[in-house]
């Protein structure tokens, strides 16, 4: 690390200054919060500020069953990193998205009760020139025991695969307040690269970076 770098934090959405509140200790964070992040050198501002999302949930840290693993290199923070309360950003290279190639995305969550559920909100990244596409369509169902699934509510893709832009998008289902203990999600990965995209036939990926619960 550089000598002489001094780092300045918000917790309001505004940017970071010699003002801002300075990062000598841990950060603790008791609800979802929005972090943004400067590098100061020399009272000077090094680069652009990094923001950092938190999100609270009935979700957090519950326990997580993957079908299918992930990439080594993109684990995020390994099986649970999808419901850790991190989202990630733009880059899906920040260490928060979770990468997987030429397979579904699968999962089930055990909240360890059963909780009111009104919503589930799994996050996808758009990035055509890495060959991450959003999935074709999100399944997402809640159990009470683990056996039998209900409430099976199907997100289908919206947005045009060839868009040039680096998105996100929240395939979210709502729920009529189900009781549920268990949620089963399941993305379905396109698995091979379009006749138009430069690996046309290539393996295709899929990246996820949290399931919000609510």
């Amino acid at each position: 690390a550089q000598q002489g770098i001094v780092i300045y934090y918000t917790i309001d959405n505004s940017q970071p200054t010699l003002n801002s509140l300075k990062n000598n200790e841990p950060i603790k964070i008791e609800s979802s919060t929005n972090i943004k992040v400067g590098a100061f050198l020399n009272n000077y501002l090094i680069g652009k500020e990094i923001q950092l999302s938190f999100s609270f949930h009935k979700a957090l840290n519950a326990n997580l069953l993957l079908t299918n693993k992930y990439k080594e290199q993109y684990r995020a923070n390994g099986d649970n990193g999808i419901i850790d309360g991190l989202r990630g950003t733009l880059n899906f290279r920040d260490g928060l998205w979770q990468g997987y190639e030429g397979v579904d995305f699968e999962a089930i969550i055990d909240l360890r009760k059963n909780e009111n559920i009104s919503e589930v909100s799994p996050r996808f990244i758009l990035n055509t020139n890495s060959w991450i596409f959003f999935p074709e369509y999100v399944e997402i169902s809640l159990s009470e025991d683990g056996n039998k699934y209900t409430d099976l509510n199907k997100i289908t893709n919206d947005i045009h695969l060839k868009n040039p832009d680096i998105i996100t998008k929240d395939f979210t289902a709502n729920f009529e307040n189900v009781n549920a203990r268990y949620i089963k999600v399941k993305a379905k990965n396109i698995e091979k690269c379009p006749v138009w995209h430069p690996g046309a036939g290539g393996k295709t990926w899929v990246f996820i970076d949290e399931i919000i619960v609510n």
